[in-house]
């Protein structure tokens, strides 16, 4: 990423860049050839060997920062409360409602603190069919 940047730079393009964008491929997820859930919403080596606030200073822009679906399997269920669904053989989870303020501004504020501008969340209810009768969830 930071080549682009110096190559773009030496191309006189690099100002005409307002903002980065790390897709759902970037995070450590399921091991398909596309990352259709997060298990955990951090940059850690081998793709990245440097933090989101490293690169954001390297690079001079903030980050449009990407959450598609998280894996059933996240870092997170240790602190949060999740419901799982599914479409078709697909699993996804999203938080519990009553866990999803804190989880959502868990996310925010360690997206603030490493240079966020933009979080983009994929549309949960679409596409994880799950309802809640009396707090419990119900297949």
């Amino acid at each position: 990423m930071t080549r682009v940047a110096q190559a773009l730079q030496r191309q006189d393009l690099l100002k005409a860049v307002r903002i980065w964008q790390l897709d759902d491929w970037w995070y450590p997820g399921h091991p398909a050839v596309w990352v259709y859930c997060v298990e955990n919403w951090t940059l850690i080596p081998p793709a990245f060997n440097k933090s989101l606030k490293e690169l954001s200073a390297v690079l001079g822009k903030p980050w449009l920062l990407y959450v598609p679906f998280f894996c059933p399997s996240n870092v997170y269920m240790k602190q949060f409360k999740f419901l799982h669904g599914s479409h078709g053989a697909t699993a996804f989870t999203v938080p519990y409602p009553d866990d999803a303020l804190a989880f959502y501004r868990m996310l925010f504020d360690y997206g603030m603190a490493n240079g966020l501008s933009v979080l983009l969340l994929r549309p949960f209810p679409a596409v994880v069919p799950y309802r809640l009768i009396g707090n419990q969830p119900v297949p």
